[in-house]
């Protein structure tokens, strides 16, 4: 039986003077070989396999492999099926362990950077606040447009709660729902 004309490949020969498999490639990329991203990576250590998914730009590294609905990276580990973040990957192989109880904060807020000096471990807590404040960072206006401070109900620590104005239109809409007007 004639096999692939690939240089390494013993599959049978299908068509063109190719496996099935090489076939199929040609077919839909239009290349024979497989492209420099699905270069083999079985047994090169993780440490290695990780930096083929990250490009490092002059601030952010971002990583270019697989991510999660989130935006975090996902890496494969060898040792197992599951996949680990991979900016939790790239601090614990490049910087230390990270402790227990602590998350990891991408000072960047960009969620596909794997670049060490953008991420810091600190609680949940600590991490939900900043990304409070990162959002809210001093609103000059509701999602609507009413200005703030004028239309803004505070919280008692002073953080903004709603926005007064649509709070009154809620309330109207709420009160000619219910009577029927």
């Amino acid at each position: 039986m004639d096999e692939c004309s690939i240089r390494g490949c013993v599959k049978p020969l299908k068509t063109r003077g190719w496996c099935q498999m090489h076939y199929m490639r040609w077919y839909t990329t239009g290349e024979v070989g497989p492209p420099e991203s699905l270069r083999p990576t079985r047994g090169m250590p993780e440490s290695e396999r990780f930096w083929l998914s990250v490009d490092k730009t002059a601030e952010c590294w971002e990583w270019t492999g697989t991510r999660s609905k989130a935006g975090y990276g996902q890496f494969p580990l060898s040792s197992s099926p599951k996949q680990v973040r991979a900016h939790r990957f790239a601090y614990e192989n490049l910087v230390a362990p990270i402790p227990d109880g602590l998350t990891i904060d991408h000072l960047c807020r960009n969620r596909g950077c794997v670049n060490p000096s953008h991420l810091e471990p600190v609680t949940l807590a600590e991490n939900v606040r900043r990304s409070s404040i990162f959002r809210r960072k001093n609103p000059t206006a509701c999602p609507h447009g009413h200005p703030y401070p004028e239309n803004a109900l505070l919280r008692a620590n002073g953080s903004i709660k709603d926005c007064r104005a649509c709070n009154r239109r809620r309330a109207r809409e709420f009160y000619h729902r219910t009577r029927g007007n």
